[in-house]
């Protein structure tokens, strides 16, 4: 990786690293004015609320949009720093995090698009059917969520024998391989909780999934980053003229 893409690849991480925050805390924000889980029988005061939550909704779910398109080329910043041997691993890993993109910005976009129900309101957005609008949407948007994430934890272990060859930090590594069976147990997970409706089980992966994650993918990403200078610095080194480093 020549110093230009390591510049990139910077603006890149620090793009996907800013969105996420911004975007994880805007969810927050607009779950603490009002929750899209409604307390039943659903009131017209109730429907009110998530009327003048709207922009906070679009506004959040707007910012993911570009947290999970950025997310949809990491395995290309990996396989570009790293350069698996096998390209059976590298199409792997590029269509595995693509992949884990793209469940994502469904569940971004059905959002953003739930949230102009809740500006302009529709036959739909009355108390007699918001339950069943709302029930479709949280049910929809938890799936694509839960679908998200283990592809990514999958592309993590998959890319480890390539960081192994590159000299890449054993830490890192270590860190790098339990984040990603992290990502596959708590995917796992999230289809357990959907399937059973368990209610603890349902809250445990909302907190696994919007606090846990981000709490320690954005370490990883600046570790990484780190990690990319210090191979990027020893490809550079000059050789002797005997060809040899002493």
């Amino acid at each position: 990786m020549n110093e230009s893409d390591f510049r990139l690849t910077q603006k890149y991480v620090a793009t996907l690293i800013m969105t996420w925050l911004i975007g994880t805390a805007l969810v927050l924000a607009a779950s603490f004015q009002v929750s899209t889980l409604p307390v039943l029988p659903i009131t017209t005061a109730y429907l009110d609320q998530l009327h003048d939550a709207w922009s906070w909704y679009a506004a959040a779910y707007g910012v993911l949009v570009v947290t999970d398109g950025t997310i949809a080329l990491l395995g290309v910043m990996l396989c570009t720093w790293l350069r698996p041997a096998s390209l059976l691993v590298s199409g792997m890993v590029i269509a595995l995090f693509v992949l884990s993109g793209i469940f994502g910005l469904l569940g971004d976009v059905a959002m953003v698009a739930a949230a102009q129900v809740f500006r302009n309101g529709s036959a739909m957005f009355s108390p007699e059917f918001a339950g069943a609008f709302l029930g479709g949407i949280n049910l929809s948007t938890n799936w694509v969520s839960a679908a998200s994430i283990f592809p990514g934890g999958i592309a993590a272990l998959l890319i480890l024998a390539a960081a192994r060859k590159a000299g890449v930090g054993l830490r890192w590594i270590r860190f790098t391989r339990m984040l990603g069976f992290y990502q596959i147990l708590l995917g796992l997970g999230c289809v357990f909780a959907l399937l059973s409706q368990n209610a603890l089980a349902l809250n445990l992966g909302v907190i696994g999934a919007a606090i846990l994650l981000p709490a320690l993918c954005i370490p990883w990403l600046l570790w990484t980053l780190r990690e990319m200078k210090k191979t990027n610095t020893r490809d550079l080194q000059p050789i002797g003229i005997d060809g040899l480093d002493h």
